[in-house]
């Protein structure tokens, strides 16, 4: 009797993907061509999509039998249920998330995976990217990666909302258990549950992948994700304290936006401000205002 060893892969590369046809073949394009010297898996969730994405996915898993799985949601679950269920499904020791819109460049997997295998104290690490306007342009992120190349601890994840592009971030698998699997929740939120210790940070300088700017969700960041965030922040500061003086630099930074830009969140996050405030929060800020830019869109 022939005993079959089936062997685990190393990285599960989860796509999420919702009627993105005129992107997600080019997408799963991108994974499959990466060189690595592990095995990989990649787990295709379409939440029930309505064009011609599913029969893209099947052609593109025939083509490439035990290493494209699709999951395929019988009804709409939304992008969070759908993200959950995908990166549930993943077997790898590491986990990178793509969105099917987006795309890898050479060498992604390979270096990130090497990264977190050299790098214990690491639990998330990003990588630059290329922004791909709607009009046809192209633009490299501006990181300045001096500034960022030690990484950031939780604290860091929390005062500086917006670290990095989520189709560049590659986790450790058993991270997943600390994920309170909110309903409704954004990538700033899942980055603070995955890095209950430890850091997070880039490999760099190269650009490794390319992110659509303009299409898919990016076009949804609307007041009512800017409620979510408040919201959910001012519920981390009533549950506990541990995090009130990083809680109250964000609270600063989004009071400053939303006074700029006559958000209807404003007099939420001034309250939140207001509630966290402390001689520690105004060090946060001062750190803060040192590294600030670190990180600009280009455009």
């Amino acid at each position: 009797m022939t005993t079959v060893t089936v062997r685990k892969p190393k990285v599960s590369v989860c796509v999420v993907t919702y009627n993105q046809q005129d992107y997600i073949r080019q997408c799963l394009q991108s994974i499959v061509s990466q060189v690595t010297n592990f095995d990989i898996e990649v787990i295709v969730g379409d939440d029930c999509s309505t064009d011609g994405t599913r029969a893209i996915i099947n052609e593109m898993a025939a083509a490439h039998p035990g290493m494209i799985r699709p999951l395929f949601q019988e009804k709409n679950i939304g992008a969070v249920a759908n993200y959950f269920a995908t990166h549930d499904c993943a077997e790898g020791e590491y986990i990178a998330h793509m969105d099917g819109d987006d795309l890898m460049l050479a060498g992604k997997l390979q270096l990130q995976a090497d990264f977190l295998d050299n790098n214990q104290e690491f639990q998330i690490v990003w990588h630059r990217v290329r922004y791909a306007y709607s009009d046809g342009i192209e633009l490299d992120d501006n990181i300045d990666f001096a500034k960022i190349k030690h990484g950031f601890n939780r604290h860091d994840l929390i005062k500086y909302t917006f670290l990095a592009n989520h189709s560049t971030k590659m986790y450790r698998a058993k991270q997943r258990k600390y994920c309170s699997r909110q309903p409704n929740t954004l990538d700033y939120f899942l980055n603070i549950e995955h890095l209950q210790s430890g850091k997070a940070g880039y490999i760099g300088p190269q650009i490794l992948g390319i992110y659509r700017y303009g299409v898919g969700v990016s076009t949804n960041r609307n007041s009512v994700f800017r409620k979510y965030l408040v919201d959910r922040l001012t519920t981390m500061a009533q549950e506990s304290s541990k995090d009130n003086d990083a809680i109250n630099c964000a609270a600063l930074v989004l009071s400053i936006s939303d006074f700029r830009n006559h958000n209807a969140t404003l007099s939420k996050s001034v309250k939140l401000w207001m509630r966290t405030c402390s001689i520690k929060a105004f060090r946060q800020y001062y750190s803060y205002l040192k590294n600030r830019r670190f990180y600009n869109a280009p455009r």
